[in-house]
């Protein structure tokens, strides 16, 4: 008898199981793209920086500033590296099988080959690509941002429109159902499904380059790299180096002052008085990228990495 109760209490807990299993699949199912979604499909710094080197599954693509041309390179053999297309100036990002780049404010998608180009927009400026979505803004106005639907073909804005104020947005990215903007008071946060939804994040007359690296915001206000807290509201600012560009991941830091390109350890670079950052370069650079291992960065023409330790400095291409 009690074994029977024991098997009946059972089958009813896998009754129960395949019930909460199939209800949370309808879900998933029915939930829009942008929240199931909620990250642009590249680094956000990367992103901020212009966008020009994604890694996929050991290979890079990237694009040489002021140089058409996506290419594509498997890490450690530069031999390997080719011109998969002969357009394309930046905002490599890629969401499922589509690789992303743009050219001239106009959106493309790519196989991994290069193969298979189509238009997905053609005025599209810092696009933010999202699942199906694509967020962005015009090159003719900087007063509004624009949520496109690729799958729907449908397009709507998507944070309130600042015409009205005489203001713009400088900059904004995507992050896990969020988007951030740079407008004339500071840095707001809004929620990608209700722009309505928003609050003054950060205050700030002066902010640029933002980017999120787990529960840090990095911003540069007046020529100072700033970190800020994101978890439970709290606004808490570290003053960091001096910087025109830079990197995040962890504690390691690549940055540059305009004349040379550093790498440093924040957490050294916080506590310990004399510490000095590491020369990586004698000449400054405009574009710093990441991945899980290495730091990117352009010295003229000439792709760069350097590890999260800040060693084996090679070039790529």
């Amino acid at each position: 008898m009690n074994e029977k109760k024991i098997n009946i209490v059972a089958i009813a807990f896998v009754c129960f199981l395949v019930a909460v299993i199939v209800a949370t699949s309808v879900v998933i199912y029915n939930t829009p793209t942008e929240v199931v979604a909620g990250t642009a499909g590249n680094y956000s710094i990367n992103l901020t920086n212009g966008g020009n080197v994604l890694e996929d599954d050991g290979f890079l693509f990237y694009t040489v500033p002021n140089k058409k041309g996506v290419y594509r390179v498997e890490k450690g053999k530069p031999e390997t590296n080719k011109k998969i297309s002969e357009i394309g100036d930046g905002n490599l990002q890629i969401v499922g099988s589509g690789y992303y780049f743009t050219d001239d404010d106009t959106l493309y998608r790519m196989d991994w080959d290069g193969n298979k180009r189509q238009v997905v927009l053609k005025d599209a400026t810092n696009p933010k690509v999202v699942g199906s979505l694509v967020f962005y803004q015009k090159s003719n106005s900087s007063s509004s941002i624009y949520k496109y639907s690729m799958k729907n073909d449908y397009e709507f804005e998507v944070a309130v429109d600042l015409s009205d104020f005489g203001k713009t947005y400088q900059e904004f990215m995507v992050y896990y159902k969020k988007v951030y903007t740079i407008e004339w008071e500071g840095i707001y946060k809004r929620s990608m499904t209700n722009p309505s939804d928003s609050e003054l994040f950060v205050k700030s007359k002066d902010a640029e380059k933002m980017s999120i690296d787990g529960q840090y915001m990095f911003f540069i206000e007046d020529g100072t790299l700033k970190s800020v807290m994101m978890k439970d509201k709290q606004i808490l600012k570290t003053d960091l180096m001096k910087a025109k560009t830079y990197a995040v991941y962890g504690n390691a830091c690549v940055y540059s002052d305009g004349k040379k390109t550093y790498f440093a350890d924040i957490n050294k670079f916080l506590s310990e008085d004399g510490y000095t950052p590491k020369v990586l370069a004698d000449k400054g650079t405009k574009s710093i990228s990441i991945d899980d291992e290495n730091f990117y960065f352009f010295i003229d023409k000439t792709l760069k990495s350097v590890s999260h330790e800040g060693k084996n400095l090679i070039d790529v291409n």
